[in-house]
């Protein structure tokens, strides 16, 4: 889902050392990110949950709005033969 960016290592000395800085620009800001990216996680199983529900509904209502068009026409057929 939503996951911190990798961190990859660049060619030669700059990249080597770019790679250290940002690991420990990471490591001291994890406490400000962390609870950011924990809570944009659980807003996004939250509407998982909230989209796997409706759908369920939806279902079910076009279920029963079959059912009862079929009984329409059950009663459309059975009224036009008493006429």
């Amino acid at each position: 889902m939503l996951d911190a960016p990798k961190i990859e290592q660049g060619k030669g000395v700059r990249g080597f050392a770019a790679y250290y800085v940002k690991r420990i620009v990471r490591r001291l800001t994890r406490w400000y990110v962390e609870p950011r990216f924990n809570e944009i996680r659980s807003m996004f199983e939250d509407q998982q949950r909230t989209i796997h529900f409706l759908r369920k509904e939806i279902d079910l209502t076009y279920r029963e709005l079959s059912q009862l068009v079929v009984r329409l026409h059950e009663l459309e057929e059975k009224n036009k033969t008493k006429l």
